[in-house]
């Protein structure tokens, strides 16, 4: 075993940043698919009602989650360009793992984007704001996508890219 013929420690490291913005970008996208599940054929007021409860438990729950993969994806990222720099850069994949890393930290800077509106449904001070929670949600989730696109999609497909340059046969 410590041969590597079956385990690998180098070629996890390599892959794990694939791994881990796969879990990030799936993530995203079942937030969006759930989550829009309360804005569409839904009724409004029952809505409005569980918003508050459900959107703290999933942050509360989904924070920590979302986080976590980031640093895996970031640092290890980080760890295989210090670890294998010249084996990256003779196979051209290091710029992809520098970019994987500073996409996956990107999901960070939308931060203040979404701030204030989750912190808006957890409170359920929507309708003091003038407006719903499930319009709130909508715009949350406008802005989830954008950044599900931007950074997570973009993270994965640069993962993808600095995996299949560093491995190929």
């Amino acid at each position: 075993m410590a041969s590597g013929a079956f385990f690998n420690p180098r070629t996890l490291l390599l892959v794990t940043p694939l791994i881990s913005s796969t879990c990030t970008l799936w993530f995203s996208r079942d937030q969006d698919f759930f989550l829009s599940i309360f804005t569409e054929r839904i009724d409004e007021k029952k809505a409005n009602d569980v918003l508050p409860s459900y959107i703290t438990g999933m942050t509360l729950r989904g924070t920590s989650a979302v986080v976590g993969l980031i640093a895996i994806t970031s640092f290890s990222s980080l760890a295989n360009i210090w670890l294998y720099r010249p084996i990256l850069q003779s196979r051209g994949s290091l710029r992809w793992y520098a970019w994987t890393a500073a996409l996956a930290l990107g999901h960070i800077a939308w931060v203040p984007a979404v701030a204030w509106k989750l912190k808006t449904l957890m409170d359920g001070t929507a309708e003091a704001e003038g407006t719903t929670n499930v319009d709130t949600m909508k715009r949350w989730l406008l802005v989830n996508f954008t950044r599900m696109v931007t950074t997570d999609l973009s993270a994965w497909l640069c993962a993808v890219a600095a995996i299949s340059t560093t491995l190929h046969v």
